[in-house]
């Protein structure tokens, strides 16, 4: 199942605050080149969740079973694999068999899938399931409503939700208490390839990062446009927001991070700095926790040059980012990275696996640890949701 990997960049300080010492567990120091012992999964019990979600990614075409979502409980042991009806092909479109866990009135909560169809554009489907909050099982299949932009990655609480597609729109949806999906409604106004979608006030505006012209675009909570505006770096690829008064905003290209600010009204955004990690050309996904100085950012190794996967870790002194270090290893396509109980998880397609990072006082982390592994280890995974 772990295929033997190598790291082969060591988390290095040359940030804005010099070297502080780790908390979270000592940061990978392997030299680089060294090959490491093949990982085994660790069961352990968590404290930042319950229950923890991720599809899969099947299907038949590229020789894995049929698509559905695992259930584990918070020490990584299987519960139930709940087939979706899901027409993946593990074609490699970013954000594919997303999922997002939305907590409803009452004693449940829903999972929204963003069944991408067969890839390339082609039809697809936003499914919906309910889940019981005390067992974390899913009960029932409730919604599925067709798209033929191709649905390929969710942003869900709190309501409305709002999706990216394979075409490059970026769709709105409502859930109801009952896990009901309305039908998506595509955004207004704009161009270009819209890579990612975080939102801004509480729902009540979206900014997406839009690959094609290089600009953040913020739309209003309906998705009319507002304003575009562009970036002084190759960018965009990932955004992420953190704060409401102002928002700060944390935008990605494949080699650096940029920041700026936003206080609401029109849709202007006030840039700040940027910074670049000079050992990776593949960032993907950008997070930053509510209350954190840390920005981290995925590198998947299909999009890097050398082949290098993990996370860059940056820090936020406003208006300017620093880097501090990056964790990589030789083939790891990490996917959903999110920051859950103070550590960063995440699930490694390339070996179909849940992995944690923990994460250290300087924004650096550790190599990631196999947390368990899914059910189908031969599809496309690129879900996980946490309860």
């Amino acid at each position: 199942m772990n295929g033997l990997r190598r790291l082969v960049t060591a988390a290095s300080v040359i940030g804005l605050l010099g070297a502080v010492a780790p908390i979270g567990g000592a940061a990978a120091t392997a030299t680089a080149g060294a090959p490491l012992r093949a990982r085994h999964v660790v069961h352990r019990a968590q404290s930042g969740f319950s229950f923890a979600y991720a599809d899969t990614g099947g299907g038949t075409i590229c020789g894995s079973t049929p698509d559905a979502i695992d259930v584990f409980d918070a020490a990584g042991n299987l519960l139930q694999t709940y087939p979706t009806g899901a027409s993946e092909n593990c074609e490699p479109f970013d954000g594919l068999n997303t999922i997002g866990l939305v907590r409803t009135k009452g004693a449940n909560a829903c999972l929204v899938l963003a069944d991408g169809g067969m890839g390339g554009g082609q039809s697809g489907a936003w499914d919906s399931f309910a889940v019981s909050t005390s067992t974390g099982l899913i009960t029932r299949a409730v919604s599925h409503q067709a798209d033929s932009l191709g649905p390929n990655g969710i942003v869900t609480p709190p309501q409305p939700m709002f999706g990216t597609t394979q075409t490059g729109a970026i769709e709105v949806m409502t859930l109801k208490p009952s896990c009901q999906l309305t039908p998506p409604s595509p955004e207004k106004g704009d161009t270009g390839l819209l890579a990612a979608v975080a939102t801004l006030n509480v729902q009540k505006q979206v900014i997406a990062a839009n690959s094609s012209t290089g600009s953040l675009d913020v739309f209003n909570a309906k998705l009319r446009l507002l304003k575009k505006n562009q970036a002084s770096f190759s960018c965009c690829v990932g955004v992420a927001t953190a704060g409401s008064n102002p928002t700060t905003i944390t935008a990605t290209g494949r080699t650096t991070v940029g920041t700026a600010t936003y206080a609401g009204g029109k849709g202007s955004i006030t840039w700040g700095g940027t910074a670049t990690d000079p050992s990776v050309d593949g960032m993907t996904r950008v997070l930053v926790p509510p209350s954190s100085q840390c920005i981290w950012t995925q590198v998947d190794a299909n999009h890097d040059s050398n082949q290098l996967g993990g996370v860059s870790s940056f820090q936020y002194h406003p208006p300017q980012p620093g880097f501090i270090g990056d964790t990589l290893v030789t083939g790891a396509l990490p996917e959903a990275t999110q920051y859950v109980g103070g550590e960063l998880w995440s699930i490694d397609r390339s070996i179909g696996e849940i992995e944690v990072s923990q994460v250290n006082s300087d924004c650096t982390v550790t190599e990631a640890a196999g947390f368990a592994a899914l059910s189908d280890t031969a599809g496309y995974p690129t879900g996980l949701a946490f309860q």
